[in-house]
């Protein structure tokens, strides 16, 4: 079973969080290690998150999947049954956009869960596969196995294909 998470790796939310706030996301300059999006741009946690409440469920329904998105998906169903986990903002509108986002990219028949405590649905045998450090982490605590997407707001080391890099790392890739 692999547990796929959306928000920076199939969408990129990053962007769109940078767009809600009147600035342009460039990897390049990105502070390396720095997951806490409101401390990269300056505000308090209030303010990020009223920002992208204030846009509703068209900020989350319109977060642009990342061009290896479909494929990946695609590749991890022919290893084992996939489910998308996905941590929502405190606001409806995030689980409602993001649900309409998963139609909208063809996976609205797939298993979700909704939640920012992935970790709960650990165990040896399963995997996540996570852009977000302390999700990893806690998952592999719990006895699962973790995969580590390449972003500039974690440690794993850049890739050019994306698919691959994760493909690797699943248990007996060769």
């Amino acid at each position: 079973m692999i547990f796929l998470d959306m928000d920076g790796v199939l969408c990129d939310f990053v962007s769109a969080a940078f767009s809600a706030h009147g600035s342009t996301f460039d990897p390049q300059d990105y502070p390396r290690g720095g997951f806490a999006l409101d401390e990269v741009l300056g505000c308090t946690t209030a303010e990020f998150w009223r920002r992208i409440d204030f846009a509703g469920e068209y900020f989350w329904e319109n977060l642009e999947p990342y061009p290896w998105a479909d494929v990946l998906f695609r590749e991890l169903q022919q290893v084992d049954e996939v489910i998308i986990a996905t941590s929502p903002s405190r606001s409806p509108a995030s689980y409602s956009g993001k649900k309409r986002w998963l139609r909208y990219m063809g996976m609205h028949g797939v298993q979700s869960m909704f939640g920012s405590r992935k970790y709960l649905m650990s165990k040896p045998g399963r995997i996540l596969v996570d852009d977000g450090e302390h999700n990893t982490t806690q998952w592999e605590r719990e006895g699962g196995q973790a995969i580590l997407v390449p972003q500039p707001w974690n440690r794993a080391k850049p890739t050019e294909d994306m698919v691959s890099n994760i493909l690797g790392q699943l248990p007996d890739a060769g």
